[in-house]
């Protein structure tokens, strides 16, 4: 990943080539493509995986409410988005089955 400085890249955002161009607040980076990848189907990466998928359901649900203002207020802070940080904090409380089972890690 790198960052742009040039003003020639100011408004750029997208893929040219093999390089893409994003906009995170006001920086501007850029990265290559990935190659080819495997899709892993452990037992282990299926259970994330819909550990994730649950967890950003969730968030789909608050997306509209308050709570979804203040953790879009708390990421504006660190630098990310409201999701990502809601994600990050709450990806333990969930388990495989998309039942908020631990409510000890859950974080409004």
């Amino acid at each position: 990943m790198a960052r742009c400085y040039s003003n020639l890249f100011n408004r750029l955002s997208g893929q040219l080539g093999r390089v893409i161009y994003y906009q995170v607040g006001d920086r501007l980076y850029a990265r290559t493509t990935p190659g080819q990848m495997k899709d892993c189907r452990s037992e282990l990466q299926l259970y994330y995986r819909e550990r994730m998928r649950k967890t950003a359901t969730f968030y789909g649900v608050i997306r509209q409410t308050w709570l979804a203002r203040i953790w879009q207020m708390l990421g504006v802070a660190e630098h990310r988005s409201g999701y990502n940080l809601f994600l990050k904090a709450n990806m333990r409380a969930f388990n495989g089955e998309g039942l908020l089972y631990d409510l000890v890690h859950f974080k409004f």
